[in-house]
């Protein structure tokens, strides 16, 4: 994998984070290292009522568990 794609994340690992355009919208910013670890991340967003420690604006997961 090209090192600039994969600055700031882990391997196993993705992340979440909600953004406040400051204009009435939001923009929802899912990525992951690999495929597989964005698809985990899109999973956990699906699915979130599954997972109570959901909340904030920012998450990090490691496959689909909240760290």
């Amino acid at each position: 994998m090209d090192d600039s794609c994969a600055d700031g994340f882990t391997p196993g690992e993705s992340k979440l984070k909600l953004i406040d355009l400051k204009n009435g919208y939001y923009a929802v910013v899912i990525a992951g290292y690999s495929t597989e670890d964005t698809a985990d991340a899109v999973h956990v967003f699906n699915h979130y009522s599954e997972y109570p420690m959901f909340k904030g604006t920012s998450l990090r997961l490691r496959g689909r568990t909240i760290l």
